[in-house]
């Protein structure tokens, strides 16, 4: 709820819209109202009934919206409450006339002539709605429908939403905000081409067709395009039946999850980044589990590189041949920037060790016993912003399926080696040091000099963010300062100008460049 409540604050559009981008911003304008009220009233009386008035809102509206609450449906995979869970597979929305309408426009056919029996009862997603039907030859098949308008939809969500926003107001240095956005939205309008979709659901089926634990879909041309894709028809449960499969039966489930993940990862460079629990599928044949997958649409292909880089950095981990400068190295070829991930540099050695723990051992580990996010802000401390900011956009859709991995293995509470299945997938012979980059370090040569430039944000007395830099940044002080305050400098008479010419000729002492505070904020910039 976190993730969506605070992203409602700028819901009322900034753009000028037409007459059907106007009623979706008031749509959205009134579920940020839903939102805020939940938030406020958390544990009270009326919190139930608030909550189901939400889902319902959410899964009416479709598009980002229903697609964010499909995304925190990953956190219920362990938890008895199911908030969420219920939008990745939400009853019909569009009347079954909407959708032989819909089908006859596309193919200039009537549906009876296309297929001999279509479910009246379909199944709801964000983008599209799915209908069990039949060809005349008898073969059972999916229809997906593509909800109409769906691409103006998504743009009016984008930007109603105000999706992404600088961090510490508008500072922009180093931070690539546009990548970010291009991000998000280039995987958006990729979901809504079906062909795509059908695609990517072909290499993949491709990839595994010889591995019968595995189960995917298969389109039929004929009968598809951009906005309606026909496939296979795959059988199977939702995820809360898998809780009641033995212990064995679990353990092989876990392991056929990572082994997909870790040659998605490695071998394909491809994952599939959209992994609720509407888009998977479970049963058992012969006493085996079939791991059914679904929904090609967000699939993310992995810059090789970084797999590269990403791999051997594994493998010197495991092996104990790492060394501060080298894992520096690695994460500036995997994209990471050097600006931000420079004060933090002798970090990376405890963090990947941090980060890997599941790698790192060949016995069996134990996910619940890992505390992740807690270790990472232990081992950080203030550098985690800097650590968030220096990451790549590309790594978004990256996370977004880790995620859904590590949620997947620790819902069916068993232990299994990931080292084991890393070394199946990554043989020691696929890791073959790259020719690194020369690390260019700033060498200040005053006795005394700082060794940071450090920018706090304090809003109500709490730390927002808080981003250090090498100290030699403060040269581009005038830059990296957000764009809002600057006209509080001048109403102060703080020339950033002048104070940037000062710290260079003064070689970078430490001390405080400047402080301003007003009601609400804090801001302090210093070198350290």
């Amino acid at each position: 709820m976190v993730i969506i409540f605070n992203m409602t604050y700028t819901l009322r559009s900034r753009a000028k819209m037409d007459l059907s981008g106007l009623k979706r911003s008031l749509q959205l304008t009134g579920l940020a109202k839903d939102m805020v009220l939940l938030q406020a009233r958390r544990h009270g009386m009326h919190e139930a009934k608030m909550r189901e008035h939400l889902i319902e809102r959410l899964g009416h509206l479709h598009g980002l919206p229903q697609k964010m609450a499909q995304i925190l449906s990953l956190n219920e995979l362990t938890s008895t409450e199911q908030a969420f869970t219920p939008l990745t597979e939400y009853p019909t929305t569009l009347p079954l006339e909407e959708i032989k309408a819909e089908i006859k426009s596309h193919f200039g056919k009537e549906p009876e002539e296309l297929f001999a029996w279509l479910d009246p009862t379909g199944i709801s997603a964000s983008l599209g709605q799915v209908h069990a039907a039949r060809l005349h030859n008898g073969r059972k098949v999916a229809v997906k429908v593509q909800y109409p308008g769906m691409h103006t939809i998504l743009e009016t969500d984008l930007k109603a939403l105000g999706w992404l926003s600088a961090p510490v107001g508008g500072m922009k240095k180093g931070f690539d905000l546009e990548a970010y956005q291009k991000e998000m939205h280039d995987m958006l309008m990729l979901e809504l081409d079906y062909l795509h979709e059908a695609e990517m659901q072909q290499e993949f089926y491709q990839a595994l067709q010889n591995r019968p634990e595995y189960e995917l879909p298969v389109s039929i041309p004929s009968l598809s395009n951009q906005q309606i894709l026909t496939m296979s028809w795959l059988e199977g449960n939702p995820f809360e039946h898998v809780k009641n499969w033995s212990g064995l039966q679990r353990k092989q489930l876990a392991e056929q999850i990572l082994n997909f993940f870790l040659n998605s990862c490695f071998q394909w460079h491809r994952l599939h980044s959209d992994p609720h629990p509407g888009n998977y599928r479970f049963r058992l044949e012969n006493q085996q589990p079939v791991l059914g997958l679904l929904d090609f649409g967000c699939v993310k292909k992995l810059n090789p590189l970084f797999v590269q880089h990403f791999q051997i950095l594994i493998w010197e981990f495991i092996q104990g041949s790492t060394h501060p400068s080298q894992i520096f190295e690695h994460f500036l070829a995997m994209g990471f920037k050097e600006d931000f991930l420079g004060p933090m540099r002798l970090k990376l050695e405890p963090l990947c060790k941090h980060l890997f723990a599941p790698f790192l051992t060949a016995k069996p580990f134990d996910l619940r016993a890992w505390k992740l996010g807690e270790g990472v802000t232990e081992i950080l401390g203030d550098d985690r912003w800097n650590f968030r900011f220096a990451g790549p956009a590309s790594l978004l859709f990256f996370i977004r399926s880790y995620q859904g991995l590590l949620q997947y293995l620790k819902a069916l509470d068993i232990e299994i080696s990931w080292q084991a299945f890393f070394e199946q997938t990554v043989p020691k012979r696929m890791t073959q040091s790259p020719e690194m980059k020369t690390v260019k370090t700033e060498t200040l040569t005053k006795d005394g000099a700082a060794q940071n430039l450090c920018i706090r944000l304090k809003r109500g007395g709490e730390t927002k963010v808080l981003m250090k830099f090498q100290a030699c940044m403060a040269s581009e002080l005038v830059e990296l300062v957000p764009d809002e305050i600057k006209p509080l400098l001048d109403e102060k008479k703080i020339d950033l100008s002048a104070l940037q010419a000062q710290a260079i000729q003064g070689g970078f002492c430490p001390g405080t460049l400047f402080e301003i505070e007003d009601k609400k904020s804090n801001l302090k910039v210093w070198l350290d």
